[in-house]
């Protein structure tokens, strides 16, 4: 569940109180900001199966106060603490740049001390407020050495007992094989995900605004099975010529289609943050007068050479780990 704000809603815990005799089919969570969150609806959140709250720091107090609002890391903070008394799992979501990335390290050491279930870390979507980040987006080389990073970060907390998993989302694909885990793709590529705003449209993902029915309209099973729309995100054989010849499509089935659509401002182009197609970030208007025309310098590393292609990524998967150092 997740807003707006939650919290805001009157109706939330009658809502909650309906659901909650088949909460044995699924789990609960919610997404807050956590300014809201009090002892008392706390307790009411844990008694109605609230499993899983997650709310959001983009860094520490200066930086997450910069995207988020004067005083918005104090009240999280308090809001994590609350809830870890009520037992009830905290999940914290940061949203990468150029920026806040200088405080994953500090992030990661308070989270520890706070007892925070799962720290995850996502891409930049540039859309709606976050257009205005859009120069703050990690390059394809700084985004790749973060997830080394972090993957390596991960393997060091598992050796001391530490109860905090470090995890990224269905916007990592891009990564394989770089980083040597199993990562997610796209939800909406493999139809994982539906999203109900409050006007009854739905959208197969919170961070792609493309509206595949609404379930004032038709029921949402079969908006699910039915929606045309829902059908052309799904089916990779509208995916980008340029990432259906790549060696590693099966892998990464083309990226995260929210960061793509929000970027290009197209849906069946490559992901930007693509480390194998992009040495830096391309111009967003890239795509805008080809209808998703391989540009020759690109097909060249696709198509013309595969075996040199793959050599060359072997040699590159080591990648710039030492550019690390400059941020942590």
């Amino acid at each position: 569940m997740a807003g707006g704000e939650s919290l805001l809603r009157k109706d939330l815990f009658s809502f909650l109180e309906k659901i909650y005799k088949y909460n044995k089919y699924y789990l609960l969570s919610i997404l807050t900001n956590g300014s809201l969150i009090t002892e008392e609806n706390a307790s009411k959140l844990k008694s109605l199966g609230v499993g899983v709250v997650q709310v959001s720091l983009e860094g520490l107090e200066k930086n997450n106060d910069a995207i988020r609002g004067k005083n918005a890391f104090r009240k999280t903070i308090r809001a994590i603490e609350i809830l870890a008394r009520f037992k009830i799992k905290v999940v914290v979501c940061m949203t990468l740049n150029k920026q806040n990335i200088f405080d994953v390290s500090s992030l990661i050491h308070l989270c520890e001390e706070l007892g925070v279930f799962q720290l995850g870390f996502r891409r930049l979507v540039p859309i709606g407020e976050g257009k205005q980040l859009i120069k703050l987006m990690l390059q394809p080389e700084e985004l790749k050495d973060f997830y080394l990073y972090i993957e390596n970060k991960q393997r060091q907390l598992i050796r001391k007992t530490s109860s905090l998993r470090l995890v990224g989302g269905c916007d990592e694909s891009i990564l394989s094989p770089e980083v040597s885990r199993p990562l997610i793709n796209c939800g909406v590529t493999e139809g994982r995900i539906l999203t109900i705003l409050p006007n009854g449209d739905v959208t197969a993902c919170r961070r792609l605004p493309i509206k595949i029915g609404n379930v004032l309209e038709k029921e949402l099973l079969d908006i699910y099975y039915t929606s045309n729309k829902l059908k052309q995100l799904m089916n990779l054989n509208n995916a980008s010529r340029i990432c259906k010849e790549c060696l590693y499509f099966e892998a990464c089935l083309s990226g995260a289609k929210c960061v793509s659509y929000a970027y290009f401002n197209k849906i069946s182009v490559p992901d930007p943050q693509c480390l194998r197609l992009f040495k830096k970030l391309p111009d967003p208007g890239l795509f805008k007068k080809e209808k998703d025309k391989i540009n020759r310098k690109y097909r060249f590393h696709f198509t013309l050479m595969p075996w040199l292609f793959k050599w060359a990524v072997k040699i590159h998967q080591g990648g710039s780990r030492e550019n690390m150092k400059n941020y942590f």
